[in-house]
């Protein structure tokens, strides 16, 4: 009599199990084909979402946005930090808790922010050839210290053209003599050494010999984290 209790028992709970199964596959999936198709540049295009994680997304992305016009030639640059990307899958993701970490953790994957300095460059121009502009030669990021790094890779969006340019710079966080351009990580300051206070993004050769200069002050938070 038992035996004949327990098995309905048995047989719905094997049937919840594969249902939930069948739904974290099926969600799993989605959040692949979401990643296959996301923006190959981070933050270009600001995404769709619930109003509260995009609101904080858009003033995250706001508050690391730096602009600047050269004649007819508009700059848009963003530094994208870990904190970035965490409120863009937050946004992208939204409601679903798990297909932010997912995300999360495939735009770690993909741009290894928690390695390199990451920035999104937008150009904008009615008159100016943009691929003449030489990016990854033309760039520098530098900070109070004297301590600067060229990008170590310049990745175009797909659909960038002459006049609307798109991608993403990488920079290392340390020179290769292995100074550090955020600070040094807790321990490794000489006595009386301050860490940086700012970050500044260098583009040399713009029309004219211009060139355009973006800073972000380095908040104590971030001073002396370096990796």
């Amino acid at each position: 009599m038992m035996r004949q209790r327990i098995w309905p028992l048995v047989a719905i709970g094997l049937l919840l199990l594969a249902g939930f199964i069948i739904w974290d596959f099926a969600a799993h999936r989605r959040v692949e084909e979401f990643v296959a198709i996301s923006p190959d540049i981070p933050g270009a295009v600001i995404p769709g979402g619930s109003a509260a994680e995009l609101g904080t997304f858009r003033q995250v992305r706001d508050t690391l946005s730096r602009k600047a016009m050269q004649g007819d030639l508009r700059i848009t640059v963003i530094w994208d930090t870990p904190e970035f990307f965490r409120t863009l899958a937050a946004a992208e993701g939204a409601p679903d808790i798990k297909r932010h970490e997912a995300l999360y953790h495939a735009y770690a994957e993909r741009f290894n922010f928690h390695r390199d300095l990451i920035f999104t460059l937008i150009l904008d121009s009615e008159v100016t050839d943009l691929r003449t502009i030489d990016i990854r030669v033309k760039s520098l990021l530098r900070n109070d210290k004297g301590t600067s790094v060229g990008p170590w890779q310049w990745s175009e969006a797909r659909g960038a053209s002459s006049r609307h340019l798109e991608g993403v710079l990488f920079f290392s966080q340390r020179t290769e003599a292995g100074s550090p351009l955020m600070g040094h990580r807790i321990g490794e300051h000489l006595p009386g050494e301050s860490p940086p206070i700012w970050l500044e993004l260098v583009l040399k050769g713009l029309p004219g010999g211009q060139e355009a200069v973006f800073r972000w002050e380095l908040p104590t938070a971030v001073q002396g984290t370096g990796s």
